[in-house]
């Protein structure tokens, strides 16, 4: 047998390069892992609590928001152009056009998705129809069976004709 506290033959008995046990190199990770996880905390909130930093992300908002106008202003210039005008009154039609052609599309459609949901409701009745009927006549002949095994498990009394 082999003693419950040491190594068994399966097991490893290495030991971590400067001389800790397996379970002393485990809880030094650990306590490093957690260090870590300090050490970036407080990177992170020196980071948010840096002055340079705020002032930083304050100038880059403010050229973003600077931009998003200019490019705001752009398109309402564009739009209150004669060509702009122009572009926006022909989007309105092909929009128009695009809605009557779907319209048309789904009044056209409508009749052959309509014989279509019959046809296969009507298939799907048949098939369901078939499958009772299987159903009934598997039934019927178990019971058959089931009054015929009955019938021959019946003590023998006298036969038809028989005195």
């Amino acid at each position: 047998m082999t003693d419950e506290t040491g190594p068994t033959p399966e097991e490893p008995t290495a030991t971590a390069s400067d001389g800790q046990q397996p379970s002393d190199t485990w809880d030094d990770l650990g306590r490093q892992l957690n260090d870590l996880g300090a050490a970036i905390a407080r990177a992170v909130r020196a980071a948010v609590d840096d002055p340079e930093n705020k002032r930083r992300a304050a100038e880059l908002r403010d050229d973003v928001e600077s931009m998003a106008r200019s490019v705001g202003a752009a398109f309402d210039e564009a739009a209150a152009s004669p060509h702009g005008q122009r572009v926006k009154e022909e989007v309105g039609k092909a929009a128009d056009s695009v809605a009557a052609a779907g319209r048309r599309v789904a009044d056209d459609v409508r009749p052959h998705l309509i014989e279509a949901a019959r046809t296969a409701s009507e298939k799907l009745r048949q098939a369901a129809a078939g499958m009772e009927q299987r159903a009934n006549a598997a039934e019927a002949q178990r019971e058959e069976a089931d009054a015929a095994t009955a019938g021959d498990a019946a003590p023998e009394g006298p036969k038809e004709g028989q005195q």
